[in-house]
């Protein structure tokens, strides 16, 4: 680390390179039923790292069907993809860099679960991970990359209740 003193005027020992900090990305696991859409908010969690871009590929198991994507407020960027939901790109025009907060959403990924699809655990999966700061440096290594999943329960309809009742007479209060 440097150690600047310009007449006592000017003290940056105490300044941090973004790859000093860490931070992990995690997909979580969700439960849907068939032909349900789920969201998926990619999490920041235990962010000490100053991201400025990254470039990733997520793979979700067949059959799950890929519909969108949406930016967060983790960092100051935006998301693309490819159009297929297999390949993303995000990063800040002007190449700011920003540490997460603390659950902040990264991004958001939309699936759709095939009305006949059966009941299981479908894996999502980080791939082909790039993560840079704001100089462009690859700062990869420190991300945590936590994969996640979608777990189809069909309806079972416990925990329902239907109230039928013939045609009632009352007075309010009785």
């Amino acid at each position: 680390q440097p150690n600047v003193s310009m007449g006592e005027v000017l003290d940056v020992s105490a300044n941090k390179t973004a790859s000093d900090g860490s931070v992990e990305w995690l997909i979580p696991t969700v439960t849907a039923a068939p032909g349900q859409t789920v969201s998926i908010p990619v999490v920041a969690k235990n962010s000490s790292l100053a991201v400025a871009g990254a470039q990733f590929n997520i793979d979700a198991a067949s059959p799950m069907k890929y519909l969108s994507v949406t930016g967060g407020d983790a960092y100051t960027s935006t998301i693309g993809d490819n159009g297929k939901g297999t390949k993303f790109l995000f990063d800040d025009g002007m190449g700011i860099e920003k540490v997460a907060a603390e659950g902040a959403t990264v991004f958001t990924l939309a699936y759709t679960v095939p009305t006949d699809c059966a009941e299981g655990t479908y894996d999502i999966k980080w791939a082909n991970t790039n993560v840079s700061d704001t100089d462009g440096f690859d700062i990869t290594k420190n991300v945590k990359f936590t994969d996640g999943a979608i777990k189809v329960v069909k309806d079972s309809g416990e925990g329902k209740i239907d109230w039928v009742l013939d045609k009632v007479s009352a007075y309010p209060g009785e």
